[in-house]
């Protein structure tokens, strides 16, 4: 669905004791995740292969129309490593005497959804994209198309009756 519309996806990771942004994109054996670095931070980017998976049709379309939703320009400004900062201020707090709590962090697994329902889901909470022209029109061809095709149907049993 984003290699069809031509989009990408942005996101936030933890990995490795800090906060990244990775740029998520479709390549040709399936979706490959990129780290996108901070403005203080250069690094070359490498592409890996994955899995190849059947999509089906159905599941595709709703990808497109999820994908298509959520589009929007990207605004680098609003990526800010705010792993690294609040790590910073716990660390200055602790040199300024403050005593620093342990927070217990809860692992547990995460549910196996089905596809097609999460991106059913997916779709149920953004905004519902508009009707294109282009179906606007289709559907408006195909109506008058009925419609004449109707007409034609009576006139000739008319003439010949």
């Amino acid at each position: 669905a984003m290699r069809r519309v031509g989009a990408a996806a942005v996101a936030r990771l933890t990995m490795h004791g800090r906060e990244h942004v990775v740029l998520v994109r479709p390549a040709n054996t399936g979706l490959v995740v990129h780290t996108l670095y901070y403005h203080d931070e250069v690094r070359a980017n490498e592409e890996f292969k994955g899995q190849t998976v059947r999509v089906e049709p159905k599941e595709l379309e709703l990808a497109v129309m999820l994908v298509e939703a959520l589009m929007g320009r990207f605004q680098p400004e609003a990526f800010q490593d705010t792993y690294r900062a609040e790590l910073e201020r716990l660390l200055q707090a602790k040199v300024q005497g403050e005593k620093v709590a342990e927070v217990a962090v809860e692992e547990r697994a995460a549910p196996v959804m089905d596809i097609l329902e999460a991106l059913k889901a997916s779709l149920s909470q953004v905004k519902k994209p508009p009707v294109s022209a282009v179906t606007a029109t289709v559907e408006t061809s195909a109506k008058e198309e009925s419609v004449s095709r109707a007409r034609r149907v009576s006139k000739s049993r008319t003439s010949r009756g």
